[in-house]
C-alpha cells in the first residue's frame, strides 16, 4: 500500500521504495514494520515517514 498509516497498522514487514534516476524502483529499506517506522536506518525513509517529502 502507499498509505503509510495503513502499513504501520496492518503489516509485519515494510519495504520503502523510491524511483532511481533510471526510473526503476529501488528498495531503500526493508524490515520489521516497527523498525522501519521507529528506527529507520536511511534518512530518506525517515524523511518520508515524517512527511518531509512525498
Amino acid at each position: 500500500t502507499h498509505n503509510m498509516q495503513q502499513a504501520a497498522r496492518a503489516s509485519d514487514f515494510t519495504a520503502f521504495m523510491l524511483m532511481n534516476q533510471k526510473r526503476a524502483g529501488e528498495v531503500i529499506e526493508f524490515g520489521p514494520t516497527d523498525d522501519i517506522f521507529n528506527r529507520p536506518k536511511d534518512s530518506r525513509t525517515e524523511d518520508y515517514i515524517t512527511g518531509r517529502f512525498g
